[in-house]
């Protein structure tokens, strides 16, 4: 679990793509595995948020 949160959190901070960030997060979420994974994903969220300055409520 320790790996995909990681990978999770990285993936979504660290990706030059948006689209990609977004559908990791998103992919996470309706997985809804546990609820450390979901936070992980929630957290990419708001990585994407801040670091791309932008949201787009239709893909959420």
């Amino acid at each position: 679990m320790k790996k995909k949160k990681t990978f999770i959190l990285s993936f979504c901070q660290n990706s030059l793509n948006y689209q990609e960030a977004l559908e990791v997060c998103l992919y996470f979420l309706r997985k809804n595995e546990n609820e450390e994974i979901n936070i992980a994903a929630f957290t990419g969220l708001t990585y994407i948020i801040f670091r791309f300055r932008k949201i787009e409520f239709k893909n959420v």
